[in-house]
């Protein structure tokens, strides 16, 4: 019974810091779904530099989501920056198939080069 009081505050620890780690990766997909959602409204308003601004962060905010790139990559595509949306689209690409999202099934091209953002 001693054992057990001795451990509780490493469990009560553990168990804070399970809850708060994945409090953190909730609120950081939220915010960037938010992001990603400003970014939408401002291309729909044909504001390319805002919506590009958006996406950016958004990625910034959940570093392993695909969707800011692919939405950032589009973006690009749409304004005719065809190498910009090449390497926002393949980041997209590299980070859905390392999360276990649709198309993992392919090999991973370039697992080691870097976006480096506009």
């Amino acid at each position: 019974m001693i054992k057990t009081i001795h451990r509780r505050p490493q469990l009560i620890a553990t168990l804070c810091f399970c809850l708060c780690t994945g409090m953190g990766s909730l609120l950081q997909a939220q915010n960037a779904a938010e992001l990603i959602g400003k970014g939408r409204n401002a291309e729909q308003l044909t504001l390319p530099l805002r919506a590009a601004e958006y996406y950016r962060q958004a990625a910034e905010a959940d570093a392993f989501a695909a969707e800011p790139w692919l939405c950032l990559g589009l973006l690009h595509e749409k304004t005719g920056h065809y190498g910009e949306a090449i390497s926002a689209l393949h980041h997209a690409i590299t980070l859905a198939q390392g999360s276990g999202e649709e198309g993992d099934t392919a090999p991973a091209a370039h697992e080691n080069s870097a976006y480096m953002p506009a």
